[in-house]
């Protein structure tokens, strides 16, 4: 650009080289907030309007109504900047210009709601799906928006290649195997449990079949008595004060020799 020139208000050079300058006025969208070509905006979105007389880009548009198609009949949608209900011709003139198009969402819900009201009709099961379809017999459900089957005798998803008869077999075989794998799981378990204890400080379920009762838990280095958990070190430890460290009730404490006459010692 020569120095000096003047650039109009609401234009940027969208592609400048060596001989030629071209630019694209831009306008900002009253929803994102963003400088967008003036080209990207509806020129009148819906009938009512003047031209030119809202400021929301087709992108934001576009966005508004699939978010309103989630939770929304196809009558009831709106447009973003002054809430009015859109006709179909509006959306159908507006889709033109969108990349990801609403038209086809709101084409089968314009279909289910013509079509829901007739004998047979069977809403999708699918809790993210609007769809449906007519089943006038059978037990198998295909939904006309999502395309997914469905086996309505079985209330499941279709399961392909079986049978319902097949398909409750498998499923009341798995059901049993799982049976079986939880009782093993609850009785191995119970018997960790029955033969094995804690380490004091680690908490890691270990066995002892034979051997000496002073037990050293080699990775976390702690030694204790296994009757009575009772710590070998420390200042109160069994190395340091002797068997008077071990509880009453256990079979290392002197507390249970018959001839003791000391104070008893809490567990």
């Amino acid at each position: 650009m020569a120095r000096g020139s003047k650039r109009a208000r609401g234009e940027v050079d969208y592609d400048e080289d060596k001989d030629t300058k071209r630019r694209i006025a831009l306008r900002e969208c009253s929803i994102c907030y963003t400088d967008i070509p003036k080209n990207r905006f509806p020129l009148q979105p819906h009938e009512g309007v003047a031209k030119r007389g809202h400021s929301v880009c087709f992108s934001c548009f576009e966005k508004h109504l699939h978010a309103e198609l989630e939770s929304k009949e196809w009558d009831k949608l709106s447009c973003p900047d002054c809430g009015q209900l859109l006709k179909a011709s509006d959306i159908k003139k507006l889709d033109r210009s969108f990349t990801d198009k609403v038209e086809p969402k709101v084409d089968g819900l314009v279909l289910r709601s013509v079509l829901k009201n007739e004998p047979g009709w069977v809403d999708c099961p699918s809790s993210t799906c609007k769809g449906g379809a007519l089943m006038i017999d059978g037990h198998i459900f295909t939904c006309q928006v999502c395309n997914q089957r469905y086996c309505f005798s079985c209330q499941i998803p279709m399961h392909e290649g079986e049978s319902c008869s097949q398909y409750k077999q498998r499923i009341e075989e798995d059901r049993k195997r799982e049976g079986e794998k939880l009782v093993e799981q609850e009785q191995t378990q119970a018997a960790v449990e029955k033969f094995s204890k804690a380490c004091p400080k680690c908490h890691v379920r270990l066995e002892k079949s034979a051997g000496c009762d002073h037990f050293t838990r080699k990775p976390c280095g702690h030694e204790f008595c296994w009757v009575c958990f009772c710590p070998y070190r420390g200042p109160q430890g069994i190395a340091v004060i002797g068997n008077s460290a071990h509880v009453d009730t256990c079979s290392y404490s002197p507390r249970r020799l018959p001839n003791y006459n000391g104070p008893l010692r809490d567990e």
